[in-house]
Formats: C-alpha cells, structure tokens, sequence
C-alpha cells in the first residue's frame, strides 16, 4: 500500500501563518521604517536595521579596520547602524547635524 503523507494540523497552518506575517513585518521594519531617517546615506543592509556587524567587530577588536573597509566601500559617509552613521571626512558633519536637516539627532 501506499503512504499517503499527513495532512497538516490547524496548529501547522496557524504556525506558518504567523512566521509569514513575522517575515512580512520584518520586511516593512527594513524598508519603511528604520530606513526612513538614514536611508540615503550608504551602507551595510544589515545596519539598516541592527547592530549586530558593528558589536561583532568592536567585541573582536576590529572596529577600525571594519570602518575603513566600510569607508573603502561606501564612501566618507557611512551607515553603521539603525541610528548611527561614520564620517571619514569632517566637511560632512553640518549634512548630518545641521539645523535644517531632517534627521535626528540624539
């Protein structure tokens, strides 16, 4: 005879419906909302949304080198983190700080 596969449960569907709306949620988080203030300036997808690349490289000793790469990579203006960007050039700050930007400033 032939195994017919087990149809899922109530609980499987339900589970699976919540890990889509979850991976919807994550998905609108990145794109909408924590890239809303920094979005134009460059950077890791990643640090659009956590610091997770800049703890691992100042928790092993290696933040500079990873900001001059990051600076190689993107340019004298870097996002590092959700909230958090890296000049390389001092000319820059008044884009970030300055009175009529949009951005916040914490």
């Amino acid at each position: 005879m032939l195994d017919t596969p087990n149809p899922l449960t109530p609980w499987q569907v339900a589970g699976g419906f919540v890990l889509l709306l979850f991976a919807c949620e994550l998905v609108y988080l990145v794109r909408v909302h924590y890239r809303s203030g920094l979005r134009n300036i460059p950077g890791p997808d990643l640090a659009s949304f956590s610091d997770l690349d800049r703890l691992w490289s100042v928790a092993t000793g290696l933040s500079m080198r990873y900001h001059i790469r990051l600076h190689e990579q993107y340019g004298p203006l870097v996002r590092i983190g959700p909230k958090h960007v890296s000049f390389s050039d001092a000319s820059l700050i008044p884009q970030v700080y300055g009175i009529t930007t949009k951005l916040w400033k914490v």
